[in-house]
């Protein structure tokens, strides 16, 4: 029963329809359904063991200590919100979505949303007052002079286009795997068309971190598909930092947002300095300076300090790594069939870890030029690859996650001298 309130409660995050239906005006639909689906979870099987759980309570306990020195109430309400609406979704994630056919339910929801939103944009843009059935607006921008940019945008959460561009974006490897996997003409013809509305939504939105965060994946399959991973490094280091130094709408010669994202940064970097260990508090960045950081990682290290970058750091690596390490398992014949268990066959984990893979890559990109540590999107993904490794686990125990936590720590200090030095750089 939990999984039918999980499904409705992502829907009604995502689509949002408590904000364009009338009769659903004023209703707490998320926070309520929301509620339901941790009633019916209480009454099941819970399993808290993996990594990124662990990370994510610490990651709250840091957040309520990032504003002691502040506001203790605000402190304490700042960490029940990050509960609710992040550490609460990856937890119920990893434990309701406990079959290879609920992450394919949950990954069909998130194309879904995408289809919808994209609809959304082309009738927003071709609308003679530029307006969605929302009541959102779409974006206008001045960048090339006197002639308007328009960008396509959703409501809620996705009201910002870029937000709206990295579900887009990183819903793009999930509908290819899904068209892939599905066995009936029908539902192929199905995904494929939402795969063309779902890239023309891309187009709408006109975003540059967009287009690269669904061209990084591509890139990462060719890579590894033809065993040139030893190119990744450096194309992984040069790629956002060439990225960085071009015009905002990629061939606008205006660089200036670029140079406010530079800024930004110089200022994550002095308010990581003044606080170090927990620093400023969660959402005081524009406190500190007049617009957002425009980068998760800095973000995340300015105003939660190096402990709460550590532990999301944390969330994501190894859930990148479990991801990674269980969509490279070799599968032999007898693998392929379904276990009498009824689990899902090693196959189809298998390719259920590498679209979701793939999808995170997606969304990490677009997060680097974004303001989204706290995206529920990223502990949805997250959530993802602990339900992958807790059937992997059960189905096959042999398949051993390595520890990575020293890594991690060491890779936040890394994270935080390269950002810091490029800083210093451009500056």
């Amino acid at each position: 029963m939990s999984i039918f309130f999980l499904v409705l409660y992502i829907l009604a995050v995502m689509i949002r329809p408590h904000e364009f239906f009338g009769f659903l005006e004023g209703v707490p639909l998320p926070i309520t359904l929301e509620l339901l689906t941790v009633v019916m979870f209480a009454m099941e099987k819970k399993r808290f063991d993996a990594v990124q759980v662990k990370a994510v309570l610490w990651l709250n306990l840091c957040i309520a200590i990032s504003w002691l020195s502040l506001s203790m109430t605000v402190g304490i309400e700042m960490s029940v919100q990050f509960f609710a609406n992040q550490a609460l979704m990856l937890i119920l994630i990893a434990n309701i979505v406990n079959t290879s056919s609920r992450h394919r339910l949950v990954l069909g929801l998130m194309v879904l949303s995408a289809a919808v939103m994209s609809i959304h944009g082309y009738y927003q843009v071709t609308a003679e007052d530029k307006m969605g059935w929302t009541g959102v607006k779409a974006v206008v921008r001045y960048d090339s002079g006197l002639e308007p940019i328009w960008q396509a945008r959703y409501t809620g959460p996705f009201k910002d286009p870029n937000d709206m561009g990295m579900l887009l974006a990183c819903s793009l490897p999930l509908v290819l795997y899904l068209w892939k996997t599905s066995s009936s003409f029908f539902f192929k013809a199905i995904w494929l068309i939402q795969a063309a509305i779902i890239f023309y939504g891309i187009y709408l939105v006109n975003s540059r971190g967009t287009m690269l965060a669904a061209v990084v994946p591509l890139l990462l399959y060719f890579a590894y598909k033809y065993n040139i991973a030893r190119m990744l490094v450096p194309i992984a280091i040069t790629v956002p930092v060439i990225l960085l130094v071009l015009p905002s709408r990629m061939l606008i010669s205006n660089d200036e947002s670029s140079q406010g994202r530079i800024e930004a940064w110089y200022q994550g970097y002095l308010m990581f300095k003044s606080s170090p260990l927990f620093g400023v508090g969660m959402h005081n960045f524009v406190d500190h300076h007049s617009k957002t950081a425009h980068n998760s990682w800095v973000l995340a290290y300015a105003e939660l300090g190096f402990i709460g970058f550590f532990f999301w750091m944390l969330i994501i690596v190894s859930s990148l790594h479990m991801l990674y390490h269980f969509s490279r398992v070799t599968v032999d014949d007898e693998d392929v069939s379904t276990p009498s268990n009824g689990q899902a066959s090693l196959t189809d984990e298998v390719n259920l870890a590498k679209a979701t893979f793939y999808s995170l890559v997606s969304l990490l990109v677009a997060a680097f030029f974004l303001s989204r540590t706290y995206s529920f999107l990223l502990y949805l993904l997250c959530g993802l690859a602990v339900s992958s490794y807790y059937r992997m686990h059960i189905v096959h125990p042999e398949i051993k996650i390595k520890d990575i936590k020293l890594f991690v720590f060491f890779l936040s200090m890394i994270s935080i001298v390269v950002i810091a030095l490029l800083v210093m750089f451009k500056s």
